[in-house]
């Protein structure tokens, strides 16, 4: 899932039958990969916003 992720946000285009088969083999189902690639898009849209406007990092993150 995480490689599967990886790729969906670094290279969308990339991704081959074989990546969702793989996915599939694992027992996820369509809806569940769905959820997945949005939350991959969710993930660079995030840091898009948040480097576009330099935002600060929230304190919570320095206690981890």
């Amino acid at each position: 899932m995480i490689l599967f992720a990886l790729k969906c946000s670094r290279d969308p285009q990339s991704l081959a039958e074989t990546d969702f088969a793989n996915l599939r083999q694992h027992g996820l189902s369509q809806s569940e990969i769905l959820e997945l690639i949005a939350m991959s898009a969710l993930a660079v849209y995030a840091n898009i916003i948040a480097d576009a406007t330099a935002m600060d990092d929230d304190e919570m993150f320095d206690k981890i």
